[in-house]
């Protein structure tokens, strides 16, 4: 976002009715995308929320503070015109998704892995007929090819602001199972942060974390949140 970086250039931040939806202004004038396209918003919640990232800014804009507005804008920007390459590369997290590779140990790890991922892999056989089947070790296990058809089918079903979302969540956790059952309500933004770090929650409980790696964490429970606000805010919950 060419924001990053820059100073506060506005006073005030605010949106108003156009083209068909709700855009974010900028001291009463209409602000663009990064890539110079309307920041127009399909609903007056989620321009609101974007609204209230611009008025927060003090100082220096700070790009990874706005992060609805960092997916607003990618939806405009990429998705909208680029569906086919977003939903191409978002694939590609099926075959290796986070859920299906388990610890050959400690015994209490993978029993935590059990209880908590192996309900989401569930959830997607019953949802899309996609049962994608689990392993341990990190030795790759192929995918039978009518899951992974269905997943594709389930992701090219999504519109722009759920795709969006998925995309995200799906390259921030390494799960497109934990994306889909986010967006089509399955799973809290706080559960499927929770699924996502679920291997770094039980070793810095064991043995304790670091500050660079608790960064990394609500760095991802933050776009995570981001993630399922773009969807809550416009009601667009499968």
């Amino acid at each position: 976002m060419p924001w990053g970086n820059a100073k506060r250039f506005y006073k005030e931040a605010g949106y108003k009715a156009a083209g068909g939806g709700f855009a974010l202004t900028l001291d009463g004038r209409p602000a663009n995308t990064p890539e110079g396209n309307p920041l127009v918003l399909v609903s007056e919640r989620l321009a609101r929320a974007v609204a209230r990232e611009w008025a927060g800014q003090d100082g220096d804009i700070r790009a990874e503070s706005m992060p609805i507005t960092g997916l607003a804008c990618t939806a405009i920007d990429r998705v909208k015109n680029g569906r086919g390459a977003i939903i191409d590369h978002t694939l590609k997290y099926a075959p290796t998704d986070l859920l299906c590779y388990r610890a050959d140990e400690p015994q209490e790890l993978k029993r935590h892995q059990q209880a908590r991922w192996q309900p989401l892999l569930d959830w997607a056989a019953e949802k899309f007929g996609a049962r994608l089947a689990a392993t341990e070790g990190i030795v790759p296990r192929d995918q039978p090819r009518a899951a992974l058809e269905n997943l594709r089918r389930a992701v090219e079903a999504l519109d722009d602001l759920q795709l969006t979302a998925v995309a995200a969540v799906t390259q921030a956790s390494g799960s497109l199972i934990i994306g889909l059952a986010l967006v089509h309500g399955h799973i809290t933004a706080g559960e499927a942060a929770a699924a996502s770090q679920l291997d770094e929650t039980w070793h810095n409980e064991k043995w304790g974390g670091d500050p660079e790696q608790a960064g990394r964490l609500e760095a991802l429970k933050m776009e995570i949140a981001a993630a399922a606000a773009l969807v809550e805010l416009t009601d667009d919950f499968i």
